[in-house]
């Protein structure tokens, strides 16, 4: 999990664009980035990374972890 003040959520849908978030794909790597776009059914979530890293779709049944975040990134 990742530290410090981030909120696990378990329901994409409550997501909000703009806001910050951690995600930990089954790969065991962590993103950080904005949310660019959610479906109102909380399937799909597209995230755009910090850094330049680029536009990544993500799927809720692929098992991939969200957090919110906040502060720096």
């Amino acid at each position: 999990m990742p530290a410090g003040d981030a909120e696990h959520v378990r329901n994409w849908a409550l997501l909000a664009v703009d806001e910050k978030v951690r995600i930990r794909p089954e790969d065991g790597t962590e993103l950080i980035g904005h949310v660019d776009a959610v479906t109102d059914d909380g399937e799909i979530l597209w995230v755009q990374l910090v850094a330049g890293a680029g536009r990544k779709l993500f799927v809720f049944s692929d098992d991939g972890r969200v957090w919110r975040a906040s502060g720096d990134g």
